[in-house]
């Protein structure tokens, strides 16, 4: 299983990347800092194999 990292990840583009991937059977980790909101991901959210983490990832502490 390939495992995919996508930052911005609940952009537009970061969505229909995660979407595609997790159809593909991927393992998919999402890192956003959500300052837009985060109703573009909810419908993605029960899926099995998307990990979700909200930090920016400008910060040089990035443990979560």
């Amino acid at each position: 299983m390939m495992k995919t990292l996508i930052t911005g990840g609940v952009g537009y583009t970061g969505v229909m990347l995660a979407e595609n991937l997790l159809e593909r059977g991927c393992e998919v980790t999402v890192v956003d800092n959500f300052l837009y909101g985060y109703d573009s991901i909810l419908h993605l959210v029960s899926h099995p194999n998307l990990h979700v983490v909200k930090t920016d990832i400008r910060n040089s502490d990035l443990s979560y």
